[in-house]
């Protein structure tokens, strides 16, 4: 007997049904057993509350039994399944073993197969190989001719009704699906198959069969004593042709079947309502099904439970009478107000999300709810995933109702990026990919230093990754440098196996012969991933832990299953990466709560199951909610309804079906509400359709009520930046062993006391990176080829009049000769990694020649009309003797450092010359503040120390300037033409301000306090994710004034010379 009962409201009755169902069973002698047939995508839900229901009575029994109810771990007289698997459950009660899970694969594999045999005999469908996204929506389609009874016969009188020259494509498509068909036929009767129909289709077959058979006991046995109750149908979505033959010869056999569809009790309701489905499903049980009995739904929808459900009810009805026209239906004036319906209306998203934290910790809190009381129904996948960080940081207890998807997991990625290693010439991106996916055996730190010394090294590619040579370029001896090591456990263990199975899958030719070859090697891989398993669930990832076994073992069936005859057959490499990646992609691994009481997450179809007492709806706008996009796939709506007219057969139409059914889904969410609602919107974005019903009942409207502390406002960090300094017994520790500087460390130190600190005391380095060309090294380059050239010519021409000589005769050619002959020499002598390769004499090679060749003979020219001839190379500081200089605290700090040239005339006066690429003067300004002090500080040295009168020093720009017509320009360098006075003033200031350095940096200053000369560079800095500084504006130290040009200048030497006096006097005094 099919009992049909419509429910005539959208409030969820789904506990009520089943618990009810369940009490039947107590002292039932027409049944002994209870199947719910629910929506694959409902059978979770409806197994919790199978269990939880189950689990209350038993604890109301004595014994936990109780007539024909057996309560138990795996409840075997109660059970929850979709029509598929029912399906499947009778196949193998008539002894059909089902290949349920492989059906799928193996049509994709045969119409691949027939598209690759047969290519030129279709006229679309041809083109389709390889390109399995395409192939995926023929079997979509297929399965909908199937459900829908359309076969060969029929698409070929479609064929015959169609005229050719009115519609081309439509005509290729209905040919090619025929065709397609016809193939498929013959492989069935070929091999026994049944790839034009499914599990249902046999199911109804064996039905028929068992009507005048007696061959069939055990499944007229199992039907006679089953009450079948079917949720979930009849609201949604309309019944298929097939479904509902299903269920009629069901009747003729099953004990009782219960049908609840959501339908009108009002005659004057049409079509186009939220009871379309009901409607329709009824009046087609009416129809093609005998022994229908239509029950009035006992419930009593006038007396609702309280106030915020009439309200929703009543928002419902009024303005979802009719889909097409929701949307302008207008609101009426007067409304009544309740306070359990809240619209928020918030501009950020992160504010938006800590606002349902935050409510859901006043609501358990203080209003006396449970975590299981509250669900949160996301409009969007992106918004579910954020969501759960966000609560975690409220130490909320959720559980997400999604299923996992298994292409996501390590072990899908790990073999789709196998495949792709030979595609992408085994380059160190998705080598790293490959070893971070934790399933090759190769420990996380060593992957980082693999990495860090790949890209130190610039070593992108194969012929570099897999070169030893690259890896005996350490400082430390061959046995024991970072170098050897790598290649030994990395290389050599991991990366050359690796690409060895790669390359076999590769060159394997057919789909049999790659996916043996795959199987082989995930295996050998199993103790690595039980591995991973085990630490995924030792950090409490059980669901992760979970969908990686399940993706592996997916994998493995699936790699199988390719063994088969139409398996045989070639594929390109990308293709079968493909095939893989679709094969798994509606793979899923379903999720369990693991806590009774928690907040439950789901999207739209998980919304409405059961009830709940507090819903909020986040992420949804008029864009994505209720109605969802949907694609026509292979043909579209109007070819669909052009192929039912030729048929003379009701297909409907998917993307109206799916509109209308998402819809009625999300009149369903809120009707399962009991208590209260919350909208929480973007502010300033079109609110959704039910949020517009609901806005005039809405008792409390919000506009941006809450701001995240974790994400709007500032973070408190646990030092002040103004004030930072390391302890006295810590930077002692880091001193002790004296501490080697440079000229252009005090600088840094001036610019920002905290970078200095980081970098150059505790040693925290940025990642050297030689895969890109670093803006220093063209300078490196060109400095040497200068130092290098310059050097050479002066042994030659070591008087003004032989340079000058030189220089009147020196022609282009002569000069490019110079420019490549000391490129050679400067890249041989430089630290640069790479830089005597052909790629780097290419670029940036040709700039750096060309601009050697222009500035070349200018520097020369230069050199002759001062009258001081080039006398000392990378003169290194303290040659002859260490420069030290003492702290405050004693401690010793030893400076070295490298002057580019000092250049000497014949009155044994010197001037020092700094190469840049760059532009750059002398500016008394930043000297004054420190950024500056480096020349100075040299001759300072120069002249007390090795006792060299010095009385210039100056910038020599290296860079290729150009006037307006394209011709370089004539370089001179850039002194700071001082007086002699005025200079020692200066070298005698920078003396003081490197002890003022030395003495901070001893008493572990560490402010971040930035120099206002550099304060641009903060934007630049690697180390301002640990300082509250940085930025665009970042807070500078206080420092003086001075006025521009020469008057500025003026003023800087008068502020220097009293710092000089003044010191001069406490020496003095001290004396």
């Amino acid at each position: 007997m099919l009992l049909v009962t419509p429910l005539h409201d959208v409030l969820c009755h789904t506990s009520e049904i089943v618990s009810d169902r369940i009490a039947k069973l107590e002292g039932e002698e027409s049944f002994s057993s209870v199947i719910f047939v629910v929506p694959e995508a409902s059978k979770a839900s409806i197994e919790r509350i199978v269990n939880e229901t189950s689990i209350i009575r038993a604890k109301n029994s004595d014994d936990g039994i109780k007539g024909n109810l057996k309560i138990g771990a795996c409840l075997p007289n109660v059970d929850v399944l979709s029509f598929m698997r029912l399906a499947v459950r009778i196949n193998e009660l008539c002894g059909n073993i089902s290949k349920e899970s492989s059906d799928e694969t193996l049509l994709r594999s045969a119409i691949y197969s027939i598209l690759v045999k047969h290519s030129e005999e279709f006229k679309t469908f041809g083109k389709l190989v390889g390109r399995f996204e395409y192939i995926d929506l023929l079997i979509s389609l297929l399965g909908d001719f199937s459900r829908y009874g359309i076969d060969s016969d029929m698409l070929m009188q479609a064929l015959e009704n169609t005229d050719i020259t009115k519609d081309v494509v439509y005509f290729e498509k209905v040919h090619d699906l025929q065709l397609l068909f016809d193939y498929l036929e013959k492989l069935n009767y070929e091999y026994n198959l049944t790839l034009t129909s499914g599990p249902m289709d046999k199911a109804c077959e064996y039905l028929k069969l068992a009507r005048t058979s007696s061959e069939y006991g055990r499944l007229k046995s199992f039907l006679k004593n089953a009450s079948f109750v079917v949720l979930g149908f009849g609201a949604t979505r309309y019944l298929t042709p097939k479904e509902i033959e299903f269920i009629g010869l069901l009747n003729e056999f099953a004990a009782q079947i219960e049908l609840f569809p959501l339908s009108s009790n009002r005659s004057e309701d049409e079509d186009k309502t939220i009871y379309t489905f009901g409607n329709e499903i009824i009046s087609k049980l009416k129809k093609d099904v005998r022994g229908v009995v239509i029950q009035n739904d006992s419930s009593d929808t006038s007396k609702s439970s309280n106030h915020v459900e009439s309200i929703c009810l009543e928002a419902i009805e009024k303005y979802s009478r009719s889909l097409d026209v929701l949307s302008t239906i207008s609101l009426e004036n007067e409304t009544s107000r309740v306070s359990g319906i809240i619209s928020i209306n918030i501009d950020s998203l992160e504010d938006r999300l800590s606002y349902i934290g935050n409510e859901i910790v006043k609501l358990t809190r203080k209003a006396g709810y449970r975590y299981k009381d509250i669900r949160i129904l996301c409009g969007n996948q992106e918004i579910m995933a954020r969501l759960q960080s966000v609560l975690d940081m409220y130490g909320l207890d959720m559980f997400v109702d999604r299923k996992m998807i298994l292409n996501n997991t390590p072990i899908l990625r790990y073999a789709s990026i196998l495949l792709k290693l030979p595609t992408e010439k085994f380059s160190l991106d998705i080598m790293l990919k490959a070893m971070k996916t934790g399933v090759l055996p190769i420990l996380p730190s060593e992957v980082d230093k693999f990495e860090n010394y790949c890209i130190k090294n610039n070593m992108q590619w194969e012929t570099r990754i897999f070169d030893e040579d690259k890896y005996r370029n350490d400082d430390k001896s061959e046995e024991n440098s970072t170098g050897a090591m790598l290649w030994q456990r990395v290389v050599l263990r991991v990366l050359v196996p690796l690409r060895l199975v790669a390359m076999q899958i590769t060159n394997a030719k057919t789909i049999m012969e790659k996916a043996e070859l795959l199987s082989k090697h995930l295996s050998s891989r199993k103790e690595n991933i039980e591995l991973l398993r085990d630490e995924l669930l030792s950090r409490g990832e059980s669901e992760d832990a979970s969908a990686l076994v399940r993706g592996f073992d997916s994998l493995m069936r699936l790699l199988v299953s390719f063994t088969d005859e139409f398996s045989n057959i070639e594929i390109s490499q990308e293709q079968f990466e493909a095939l893989i990646r679709i094969n798994m992609r509606n793979k899923t691994s379903g999720s369990i709560p693991l806590m009774v009481d928690s907040i439950e997450i789901v999207s739209l179809p998980q919304s409405y199951i059961t009830n709940c007492k507090v819903l909020f709806v986040v992420g949804a706008d008029s864009s994505n909610f209720p109605f969802e996009s949907v694609s026509d796939g292979i043909m579209s709506s109007k070819e669909l309804n052009q192929l039912a007219n030729a048929m003379q057969i009701d297909l409907p139409d998917k993307v109206t079906t799916k509109r209308k059914g998402s819809f009625v889904e999300s009149c369903l969410a809120i009707g399962a509400v009991t208590e209260k609602v919350y909208f929480v919107h973007e502010k300033e974005k079109p609110k959704d359709i039910l949020h517009e019903c609901l806005l005039p009942y809405a008792g409390q409207i919000e506009q941006d009520c809450f701001t995240a502390p974790n994400f709007s406002m500032q973070v408190e960090r646990r030092y002040n930046y103004e004030t930072t300094r390391f302890e006295d017994n810590t930077m002692t520790e880091l001193l002790k062993s004296g501490v080697r500087m440079s000229v252009s460390g005090i600088e840094s130190y001036y610019t920002c006391p905290m970078q200095y600190m980081t970098k150059n005391v505790l040693k925290i380095y940025p990642r050297d990176d030689a895969t890109i060309v670093q803006s220093n090294h063209i300078g490196t380059i060109v400095h040497g080829m200068f130092e290098h050239s310059i050097k050479s010519l002066m042994l030659q021409y070591d008087t003004l009049d032989k340079l000058s000589s030189f220089v009147d005769n020196l022609d282009d050619q002569k000069t490019s000769e110079l420019a490549n002959e000391y490129f050679v020499v400067a890249c041989e002598k430089s630290d640069i990694t790479d830089a005597c390769t052909p790629e780097f004499e290419r670029k940036p090679g040709i700039k750096i020649k060309r601009i050697f060749q222009k500035c070349f003979k200018s520097a020369l020219s230069s050199c002759i009309d001062s009258g001081y001839l080039p006398s000392f190379y990378e003169y290194k500081i303290g040659k002859d003797s260490q420069v030290i200089i003492e702290s405050q605290k004693h401690e010793k700090f030893e400076f070295t450092g490298y002057i580019d040239r000092v250049d000497e005339n014949q009155s044994k006066q010197y001037r020092i010359l700094d190469y840049k690429t760059g532009n750059k003067k002398i500016e008394l300004k930043k000297t004054f503040a420190g950024k500056q002090i480096q020349l100075f500080a040299y001759a300072k040295f120069l002249s007390d120390i090795e006792r060299k009168q010095v009385v210039d020093a100056g910038y020599l720009s290296t860079a290729l300037k150009l006037d307006k017509k394209g011709k370089p320009i004539h370089i001179e360098p850039e002194y700071s033409l001082l007086t002699q006075d005025e200079f020692n003033i200066v070298t005698d200031y920078v003396q003081i301000m490197i002890q003022k350095a030395i003495n901070e940096i001893s008493e572990g200053n560490a402010n971040a306090l930035v120099n206002s000369l550099a304060s641009r560079e903060c934007s630049f800095c690697v180390y301002q994710a640990a300082c509250s500084n940085g930025g665009r504006t970042p807070k500078c130290k206080k420092g003086r004034t001075f006025g521009s040009g020469k008057k500025g200048d003026e003023e800087v030497l008068q502020a220097m010379k009293v710092e000089v006096q003044a010191k001069k006097g406490v020496e003095d005094s001290n004396d």
